[in-house]
């Protein structure tokens, strides 16, 4: 019954066993939730499998109900991205050192330039050979200058395998996670366009690809 849960969202309660119904905290004729309930429950049969030395065989049976159901792989993707992101990044921020980071300040502004420059370089003529006006393409370039979850992975990989020592892991973290708050801040204060301008540019972009939408008729 373990993994029949996602099958239906709700259950025949009378099909749910006495015991799971315990663990899962429902009342003896509660519908039950698929996502919960397949969290719950593929956690304690993760947990007991594991003890036994077989944990890789929950992934083999998991995948095939995830084959069959996407709506679930969808919302389970969701909540998974929503409680262990915040664990991520705080495990990389417990790494960074602050003292070395005053001392450094010089070349975290010259990596930020650089890593600003790039982002110009790369995403400024793209956004005005899509007919974007001067302001819509400053706004759309300075919010693509981030680089977050890739540049914290990327530094934390190499802290961890000895790439790179703890001095260097503090500017690169530093770097990125600027370049995620000042273009942001900059672009919503200075660049960011109106509704009826990217309405404007949305008609005059589907023009000249000769594509008709609901808003054009």
């Amino acid at each position: 019954y373990l993994f029949d849960v996602s099958y239906s969202t709700t259950p025949e309660p009378e099909k749910v066993p006495a015991a799971l119904r315990r663990f899962l905290k429902l009342g003896a004729q509660e519908p039950i939730d698929s996502v919960g309930a397949v969290l719950r429950a593929s956690s304690l049969a993760f947990m007991i499998l594991k003890w036994a030395g077989a944990a890789y065989l929950v992934g083999l049976v998991v995948a095939g109900v995830f084959l069959r159901d996407k709506t679930l792989v969808h919302r389970m993707r969701s909540i998974a991205f929503a409680m262990f992101t915040p664990f991520y990044f705080i495990k990389a921020g417990l790494y960074v050192s602050l003292p070395a980071l005053w001392p450094a300040i010089t070349i975290v502004a010259v990596l930020l330039l650089l890593k600003m420059l790039t982002k110009v370089v790369g995403v400024w003529p793209l956004a005005r050979m899509h007919f974007m006006n001067r302001r819509e393409a400053a706004y759309t370039t300075l919010l693509m200058a981030t680089g977050l979850t890739f540049g914290t992975i990327s530094a934390l990989f190499g802290f961890q395998n000895k790439i790179i020592d703890q001095r260097q892991y503090t500017i690169l973290v530093t770097v990125v996670i600027l370049s995620a708050f000042v273009p942001t801040l900059f672009a919503q204060k200075f660049f960011q366009p109106t509704k009826d301008a990217m309405h404007a540019w949305g008609r005059l972009y589907r023009r000249r690809l000769g594509v008709q939408s609901v808003e054009d008729t």
